[in-house]
């Protein structure tokens, strides 16, 4: 918002007023160009604000992740670039892209190569929207966990063949890798026995009388039986 010099301490009081923990901060840009929010705002023309506590530090390029989700940052730095910022501040920014890119570990022509497809797909940006609105085919997803390269090239080849042995035209086959922990899928450890548990609900019986009892064992199984 954009006030007088003189009401500036008056209207910061009366916000201070609203709640006793939250704190406001104003800034008269006396040297150098306004920003708001995420844009630096030089004249007419539209640039990424970025807060001098800044670090850069995204997925590296080592990480054991899926490619896909390695690249995402990249590719929204991308798209936020070319939907804020004004053409003349476009190439500063991208060269700041490649050095962020630079510090997290990725070769420059990984990355002079992700944004040449960027610049591509955006160019064909409306066809494709216009196609995925008409086009309704449900579609078959096929997911795994996430073990490396090798689950990678595991569900495409998979993919392949289930194109070449079903034959659907109707149902596009897409893959997904996830990064949910493999033991969500299949438990990677031996179950500990019953009699080793604690916490167990169980319930005795007497053979002479038929007495029972029901409680709650804070110790093991087996001591509570013995």
């Amino acid at each position: 918002m954009l006030i007088k010099q003189n009401d500036i301490k008056f209207l910061l009081n009366k916000f201070h007023t609203f709640h006793r923990d939250i704190r406001f901060t104003y800034d008269t840009f006396s040297d150098r160009p306004p920003h708001f929010l995420d844009l630096n705002l030089d004249g007419n023309k539209f640039s990424i604000y970025r807060k001098h506590t800044f670090t850069g530090q995204y997925t590296h390029f080592d990480s054991f992740v899926p490619w896909k989700h390695r690249i995402a940052w990249i590719c929204s730095l991308l798209c936020r670039i070319t939907t804020i910022c004004s053409p003349s501040k476009l190439n500063h920014e991208l060269q700041f892209v490649k050095k962020i890119a630079s510090w997290n570990g990725f070769p420059k022509h990984i990355v002079s190569s992700l944004i040449k497809r960027f610049n591509r797909k955006a160019t064909n940006e409306i066809d494709n929207n216009t196609t995925e609105m008409n086009d309704s085919r449900r579609t078959l997803w096929l997911e795994m966990p996430y073990i490396g390269t090798k689950g990678e090239q595991l569900l495409r080849a998979l993919k392949k063949k289930l194109s070449r042995c079903l034959n659907i035209t109707n149902f596009p086959i897409k893959t997904r890798v996830s990064t949910t922990k493999l033991d969500f899928y299949t438990n990677a450890k031996d179950k500990v026995p019953k009699q080793k548990s604690n916490n167990i609900i169980c319930e005795f019986k007497c053979p002479k009388c038929s007495s029972s009892y029901i409680g709650k064992t804070d110790r093991t199984l087996l001591k509570q039986v013995k």
